[in-house]
């Protein structure tokens, strides 16, 4: 069937994206790139505003023109056909799961190089038909139940989750720490919203080991990305992500063993080809002593990860509660114009 509408609110698949960059941000900007590397990725947007829309007015910055640029997927395909076909051939996917659109994802990041996509695929495969199994199958069963409806059910999605009733008080499908916005029609991202002075991280890691909040990152990655190839399918068109991390409040002293299962999760998602879904991530509110941080640190990372990231004080400050955002009105008008400011200036 046909994956319906995004849903207003998503808020397991955001965490996953902004592990990496909080990580990075609560270790003072010293974990290694290949723990961030992932938040470059998922979260989107809407369509901009009919007045925002002017190119000649302003336009994304070059690293980010393919991540945000609005892509036909039959287009994409017809385009990479003979990468996707070679790269299928090499590993004996191109079927089911693994069908063209989800090895295209591969070969669009590999810049065509075919002996590249198909070794990150292989690496893909291994863990998804090995210690990534459960997690895969878990995510595929939870998104199913989530859209069974017709419409789409948050807290089915969360409760296919490993550990979900232990993390389900810290991390609450309804939106308050982490959700997902459509955002208005058609733009081809979705925007994924994450506070984590929401969090009680004690709290939550008094709950849970290192390795099942791990676990249910990785099942947040994966149900992300179904989400995402379905709508790319529905939709006609080419989703990526863009994430959103608000950082007032955030406790810098907060559980060491919380950051540690962030970095590890977003590692590991890099290492699989998760980071293929995101885009961008912007960093919102950042206390004064990580603001001063980020800019003595940022010339350090690689450029590619220099281009995706942005840094700004402003956006979401006037906002109580992430839930506040679900609903159509002005806080969400605001906030979706902001980040298109953001994006496009």
């Amino acid at each position: 069937g046909t994956f319906p509408a995004p849903p207003s609110r998503q808020p397991l698949d955001a965490m996953t994206n902004s592990s990496a960059i909080l990580a990075l941000v609560a270790l003072a900007l010293i974990s290694s790139s290949a723990a961030f590397a992932p938040s470059t990725a998922l979260a989107g947007l809407g369509r901009r505003q009919p007045h925002l829309q002017s190119q000649q007015r302003r336009q994304a910055p070059a690293a980010l023109n393919m991540a945000l640029a609005s892509v036909a997927t039959s287009k994409l395909l017809e385009e990479n056909k003979a990468s996707v076909a070679a790269v299928a051939t090499k590993t004996g996917t191109g079927e089911g799961v693994y069908d063209d659109l989800w090895l295209l994802r591969y070969v669009v990041a590999a810049a065509g190089d075919e002996d590249a996509a198909a070794a990150a695929v292989q690496a893909s495969l291994d863990w998804r038909k090995g210690e990534g199994k459960a997690i895969c199958e878990a995510a595929a069963k939870g998104v199913a139940a989530a859209k069974a409806g017709g419409g789409w059910d948050n807290d089915a999605l969360f409760a296919a989750a490993p550990h979900a009733d232990a993390i389900k008080p810290y991390i609450s499908p309804s939106g308050s720490q982490i959700l997902t916005l459509k955002g208005t029609t058609g733009a081809p991202y979705l925007i994924k919203v994450v506070r984590a002075a929401a969090i009680d991280d004690k709290g939550l890691m008094a709950a849970v080991t290192l390795d099942q909040l791990q676990d249910f990152f990785l099942f947040s990655y994966e149900a992300n990305a179904i989400a995402i190839d379905d709508i790319s399918r529905s939709s006609g068109t080419f989703y990526k992500s863009v994430v959103v991390n608000d950082l007032s409040g955030i406790n810098l002293f907060g559980d060491a063993t919380f950051r540690n299962a962030l970095a590890a999760s977003s590692k590991k998602a890099n290492a699989v080809g998760y980071q293929h879904y995101m885009s961008a991530t912007i960093l919102v509110n950042l206390p004064s002593l990580l603001g001063a941080l980020v800019s003595l640190f940022k010339p350090l990372f690689p450029k590619p990860v220099q281009k995706k990231l942005k840094f700004e004080q402003g956006p979401l400050k006037d906002v109580g509660n992430l839930k506040d955002l679900i609903p159509a009105g002005a806080a969400k008008v605001k906030f979706l114009k902001q980040i298109d400011d953001l994006l496009f200036d």
